[in-house]
């Protein structure tokens, strides 16, 4: 087994958030249509009104991340970020690790993982990315992240909400240790 290549939490710069963001932008209406489909069968991922945010921090989220790996010269192989139907597995393949990429809000303070999701993909890894904005709203060229091992994740505290249950740990918990 490869030694894991990514830090489990860092600060990053990166190049061209403008562009970034508007491929996130046009690729969640992208998702957003695509999924219509996939909410009639299963509403419970249905995020309504925080649809076109959700799709476009995820996204971005994703994006950030292929260009830290690119970057860093870090192999990888990756799923199509804008592929045209649901895929229910890792974005984010390096050696024997299978990583899903997590977009975080600026303002949340926990992190979190669908827990109806943990358990259907096969994932070794999530990559927690909080993209970093500006006084505008717009990225800024800046994310924090956090890499988690998907077996620490399944230790998390379940939270019920309206949509679906979902594992969650507060940030400031998880820099105080290694869940690497």
């Amino acid at each position: 087994m490869n030694e894991f290549p990514l830090p489990a939490y860092s600060v990053i710069k990166y190049d061209n958030p403008n562009d970034i963001e508007t491929l996130a932008i046009k690729y969640a209406q992208k998702r957003i249509k695509r999924n219509s489909e996939l909410h009639k069968t299963a509403p419970e991922y249905d995020r309504g009104t925080l649809a076109t945010s959700v799709d476009e921090l995820g996204i971005a989220a994703e994006l950030i991340g292929l260009e830290f790996l690119k970057n860093n010269n870090i192999p990888f192989n990756a799923l199509d970020v804008f592929e045209e139907r649901p895929i229910k597995e890792a974005d984010v393949f390096i050696g024997d690790s299978k990583i899903d990429i997590k977009g975080v809000r600026i303002d949340n303070q926990n992190l979190s993982v669908n827990r109806k999701a943990h358990f259907q993909k096969d994932v070794t890894h999530y990559w927690f990315i909080k993209p970093f904005r500006n006084e505008e709203g717009k990225l800024n060229g800046e994310a924090e992240f956090w890499t988690i091992s998907a077996v620490y994740v399944s230790l998390w505290s379940v939270n019920n909400t309206s949509f679906t249950p979902y594992f969650y740990k507060e940030i400031a918990q998880i820099q105080k240790s290694d869940e690497k």
